[in-house]
């Protein structure tokens, strides 16, 4: 697999090479205003198909980049999304209309995005993957969120909102950064996307996982990468809940308020066997 940036350097190299190998020599005799090719290399034709390779690395380079766009359209449609879900008690019925409006404008937005990366895809599959938990609308905390999320404005709202429900809460940009708080951090539940910079989602599970395993069933996985095959894999491998961007805040919840739910239960248990 190409990354974008490979794969555009690889069609411009490839390019390149095609144009240095069909340009004529000058030093070479000229016959009837054209020239002269050898045997056993044929003339190129107008309208020639480009080199198979070429057409390979252009194709994944487009792909790359529609999973980007789409991508960053899901962050900005969770914030949106997100911001409308506010409870805001002193709204007048007809901005809570209105907020109602902007959520289906939203839904509608998302279910484009999505039918665009399935068809960039062939393998996609057909559904997001989601593993929904009850959330009954109580206080979180006191307990500490992880959130592992490189895009600022969904990051900022999405703490705002935790912080609201009696959470603490610390964010970080990237897997690095996350698995730096991890170490020194006790934390409780970590959200976390699949798609960051540096380190991303997979990998820091997976070095959570064999360095700190007691930390790998805390995980709640946000992302927007639910079509490619691969990430689907190991995202049903894990066991643990995922939530497909953009996402139902009350999606979000259920299955943090589990997370919690599960090490408290943990810590309790640990606490009666010492006592």
């Amino acid at each position: 697999m190409f990354g974008a940036a490979g794969a555009a350097v690889l069609a411009l190299v490839l390019l390149s090479r095609s144009a240095v190998a069909r340009r004529p020599d000058p030093d070479e005799p000229q016959g009837d205003g054209g020239p002269d090719h050898r045997e056993g290399q044929p003339a190129a034709i107008e309208g020639e198909e480009p080199p198979p390779e070429v057409m390979t690395a252009s194709l994944q380079f487009l792909k790359a980049e529609l999973i980007e766009a789409a991508n960053a359209l899901n962050n900005r449609l969770n914030v949106i999304r997100a911001h409308a879900s506010f409870d805001a008690p002193n709204l007048t019925s007809e901005q809570r209309n209105r907020l109602q409006q902007i959520k289906a404008e939203v839904d509608r937005a998302a279910q484009i995005s999505a039918g665009l990366l399935h068809k960039v895809s062939s393998a996609a599959p057909d559904t997001i993957p989601e593993v929904l938990y009850e959330y009954d609308g109580s206080a979180l905390g006191p307990a500490t969120v992880l959130l592992v999320e490189s895009d600022e404005p969904n990051r900022a709202v999405i703490t705002r909102l935790l912080e609201r429900l009696g959470l603490r809460v610390v964010a970080a940009a990237n897997g690095l950064e996350a698995y730096e708080v991890l170490e020194k951090s006790q934390i409780d539940c970590v959200i976390s996307d699949l798609r960051l910079p540096f380190v991303g989602g997979r990998t820091l599970f997976e070095q959570i996982e064999y360095n700190m395993p007691h930390l790998a069933s805390r995980f709640v996985f946000v992302t927007g990468d639910y079509v490619n095959p691969e990430s689907r894999d190991f995202l049903d491998k894990t066991g643990q809940p995922v939530i497909g961007k953009p996402y139902e805040l009350e999606a979000l919840l259920g299955a943090v308020a589990a997370i919690l739910r599960k090490v408290a239960i943990a810590s309790r248990d640990r606490d009666e066997e010492r006592g």
